[in-house]
């Protein structure tokens, strides 16, 4: 008698097996960012680039989307989307991934990218391998323009531990007073928004990180201390907020929520990977994280300030080569008059919006008598639009459709950036594969 094979059932449209979480999906895209940075077939720079793109990325997300998860999982509310996974499991899947993905990341820096830019004559480097004249101009540099913007704090009785700014960059110090042996521990802010976060020798092909250069100095911000140990760590916090519509002062709302957004509860602390267990206990107790909200990190912190290097003069074989967007022909400028568009239209099958990766956005619109004219664009504001749909799709190389509509009609990938006209109320929309935001004016 022949066994009889059971038909497996068909899932219904409503099974959380046939979707897939936004979160999740979100850091699959910024893996195809960190994909980028780790193809060996791209210029060096490129590949820096991108390294510097994922760490802003994730920032980003972490600050916002997973900050919302944990606000919550605190308010108990079990909130389940279509995928079925709660808050709380959402958050677990995230930690999973984004430890997975940090630890590439730091590795194509440390592994890849760091060893095959000195191979280019672009060195960044600690204090322990510079030589002694680097050494020296180490020692002006902080004497002259790093030591006077320090601020160490040390915690002990009368002194609370301070609060660490979002997104901040210290040194954790271990102190011991050799008088009375009391350890206490202090924390000391890499100022990198008013210095460079990689400090230039040699003409500006040798970088320092300036951790590393106050790291060296430590014993003149706490003279008289023995300093024990030392290691760096980074702070997320909590920046996403809402304002109500129907405040009574919208400008006083949004600008209450930004003041009170800086205080927002810590959500990520980042280690180095290095650090001393009793160290990594205290940060943990005294920020108030579980040990779920903590990533060691091997090597460097905040690689989004890799950016400094990727803006290095010259070294133009290690970037893409430069390309200007042609003009359609039909929309060419004519020596002594502008281009009839309309005419232009009326002749052939062609738009202005055609789309054409190759060629350049010709122009907007002004009336000139009877006919529009070609000008070329004047743009004086651009920013990322969040959609929902860009949150959720993948090519990262989709070519972008150009529409008159306030909405993008092509799919995109992460963000839609809105670029107006300065002489013209119509606002065109683009779809665009990625813009890092530190590069939207």
């Amino acid at each position: 008698m022949e066994a009889v094979t059971a038909v497996p059932e068909t899932p219904t449209l409503e099974s959380p097996e046939l979707f897939t979480n936004r979160e999740l999906s979100w850091l699959q895209f910024n893996e195809r960012v960190l994909e980028l940075a780790e193809d060996d077939t791209m210029p060096l720079l490129e590949r820096v680039k991108f390294c510097a793109i994922y760490a802003s990325n994730q920032d980003e997300f972490i600050m916002v989307r997973v900050a919302g998860l944990h606000d919550q999982v605190d308010a108990g509310i079990d909130a389940r989307g279509a995928d079925g996974l709660s808050p709380s499991e959402t958050l677990e899947r995230i930690g999973e991934r984004t430890s997975e993905l940090g630890a590439r990341h730091s590795r194509v820096w440390e592994e890849e990218l760091r060893p095959a830019l000195a191979e280019h004559g672009i060195r960044v480097i600690d204090c322990e391998r510079c030589n002694p004249e680097e050494l020296e101009a180490i020692d002006r540099i902080f004497a002259e323009q790093i030591f006077p913007v320090l601020t160490p704090l040390a915690v002990g009785p009368g002194r609370p531990f301070p609060y660490i700014s979002n997104l901040s960059l210290s040194i954790a110090v271990w102190l011991r007073d050799p008088v009375s042996s009391t350890e206490i521990f202090a924390r000391v802010k890499v100022p990198k928004e008013v210095l460079p976060r990689f400090v230039p020798l040699n003409g500006g092909d040798t970088f320092v990180p300036l951790e590393a250069i106050i790291a060296r100095h430590l014993d003149e911000l706490f003279p008289g201390m023995e300093i024990l140990r030392h290691d760096y760590f980074r702070v997320t916090r909590d920046a996403d907020f809402t304002v109500s519509d129907e405040a009574d002062d919208l400008l006083r709302a949004v600008e209450d929520e930004l003041r009170r957004r800086r205080f927002g509860e810590v959500v990520r602390l980042e280690v180095s990977s290095s650090m001393d267990p009793d160290m990594r206990d205290y940060l943990i107790e005294q920020l108030g994280v579980d040990e779920e909200q903590v990533i060691d990190v091997s090597g460097l912190l905040d690689l989004e300030d890799l950016w400094a290097i990727y803006d290095v003069e010259g070294y133009r074989e290690l970037r893409d080569e430069p390309w200007t967007p042609i003009t359609h022909p039909a929309f060419a400028d004519d020596e002594h008059d502008g281009a009839d568009i309309m005419s232009a239209m009326r002749a052939s099958d062609v738009t202005p919006c055609s789309g054409n990766p190759h060629a350049t956005m010709p122009c907007h619109h002004e009336r000139s008598g009877s006919r529009f004219r070609a000008k070329p664009w004047s743009v004086t504001r651009a920013r990322i639009r969040r959609t929902p749909i860009a949150q959720t799709l993948s090519s990262p190389c989709q070519t972008p459709v150009w529409t008159s509509s306030r909405r993008c009609s092509a799919i995109p990938t992460s963000a839609a950036v809105r670029i107006t006209a300065s002489s013209s109320r119509r606002r065109w929309s683009a779809a665009s594969g990625f813009v890092p935001r530190s590069r939207i004016g």
